[in-house]
């Protein structure tokens, strides 16, 4: 159930859980025993920036109906009768559609993690970001009979620095799930950045097509476009009013007029449907820094640098950025913490690197094994076997080779 702002601004509509979010104080741990206390947001400069009021020269601009965005014209349906058709195992009929789109004999759809399209423009031009995809790979297999569900992977965070700031850069993986008898399928354009160990949960139609106006709007709003952007933001919140990546991305926007004040509450707002929308506390940061309230600004900051000292992930970025610059002792630094707060298969390959890198070839091929042994996919341990033999080879040339690829 959604609460629909575009329409009516009256809290007695909306569920009873959004008034409760509504009516109490927000307590946001980001980390250990850090805890965040940050007041709930004003609910009439909400209704404002949702209404677009905000925008200058704000006109709601036409964008692709929910419908249309997975809709499949003749020539689709006819791929699929030819390459799943009813005669087919449903296990043929999953396998053969996705050859179908991937391969050099089908449609030879490219993997590009900047563009979302819809079904039918995904199918004409063959290129797909992982929602995209699955959106379209959804769509045929349900035209073949198939049953599916949308997945939506937490891919773990990567923390960047900039030169005055941190910020975070939160990815939303999505891929499809095929209902089989007793057991379901995985269908992911991008397999590299799927894991089973990480968190997910199967997600509505609603909140995918959500994801889309949402990635739109990001489009919009990187080109100058304002107005576009904020015709999508207010289609996804009408899909799914609890997408806190839209609450955070609207903040962004209202950020870049010079809203400092509504960006706020926005970021607020993010943060009160989810708690670990990392992204939204950064930004607050940055706006309590760039208006002067120091006191608020350093309260966040303390709240986001406590989880960053508990979060893996943070030190094995910086790992992978300290062995690009060739500091071998503070990579390997970090990457010890990495590894001692989190068994993780890539940790154990860039320590790998790191070792091999400062001529330690015994403790790097003993940390490519355990790269192996903990790999969460036959492709990573295909991966991590190959990277093994061409160390060897190196090592036997007498060379030890420096590199430093994030997985």
């Amino acid at each position: 159930m959604t609460c629909d702002v575009l329409k009516r601004y009256d809290l007695s509509l909306c569920p009873r859980w959004w008034r409760f979010l509504l009516l109490t104080a927000l307590l946001l741990a980001l980390g250990g025993c850090v805890t965040l206390h940050i007041e709930q947001p004003d609910q009439k400069i909400i209704a404002q920036a949702v209404s677009g009021a905000l925008i200058p020269g704000f006109e709601r601009r036409d964008i692709p109906s929910a419908d249309t965005v997975s809709r499949l014209n003749d020539n689709m349906r006819s791929f699929v009768d030819e390459w799943a058709p009813a005669s087919m195992t449903t296990n043929d009929k999953v396998k053969s559609l996705l050859r179908g789109l991937i391969s050099s004999q089908g449609r030879a759809i490219q993997y590009r993690s900047d563009i979302t399209l819809d079904a039918e423009s995904t199918f004409e031009q063959a290129v797909a970001n992982c929602l995209s995809f699955s959106i379209l790979y959804a769509s045929m297999a349900e035209s073949a009979g198939l049953r599916v569900a949308f997945n939506k992977v937490e891919v773990p965070p990567l923390w960047g620095l900039r030169e005055d700031s941190l910020t975070l850069t939160s990815y939303q993986h999505v891929n499809v799930i095929v209902e089989h008898l007793g057991y379901d399928q995985v269908v992911d354009i991008n397999m590299q950045e799927y894991s089973v160990d990480y968190p997910q949960k199967r997600i509505s139609k609603e909140k995918i097509i959500a994801l889309f106006y949402n990635n739109n709007a990001v489009n919009a709003m990187d080109t100058g476009d304002y107005g576009l952007a904020m015709s999508y933001y207010r289609a996804g919140l009408a899909l799914d009013w609890s997408a806190s990546e839209i609450w955070n991305n609207l903040g962004v926007l209202h950020m870049r007029i010079n809203e400092y004040d509504v960006a706020v509450e926005l970021f607020k707002m993010a943060l009160s449907l989810n708690t670990r929308e990392l992204s939204a506390a950064t930004n607050l940061v940055r706006v309590y820094q760039y208006r002067g309230e120091k006191e608020e600004a350093d309260k966040v900051l303390r709240a986001v640098q406590g989880y960053q000292k508990n979060n893996p992930y943070f030190y094995y970025r910086m790992s992978v950025k300290k062995l690009d610059e060739r500091n071998f002792n503070e990579a390997l630094a970090d990457i010890n913490k990495a590894v001692k707060l989190l068994k993780d298969h890539r940790f154990y390959y860039v320590r790998s690197r790191v070792l091999q890198a400062m001529g330690g070839y015994e403790e790097s091929m003993q940390s490519l094994e355990l790269a192996i042994q903990v790999a969460t996919s036959e492709y990573y341990r295909l991966y991590y076997l190959s990277e093994k033999e061409k160390f060897n080879a190196r090592a036997e040339e007498g060379r030890a080779g420096v590199g430093s690829e994030l997985l």
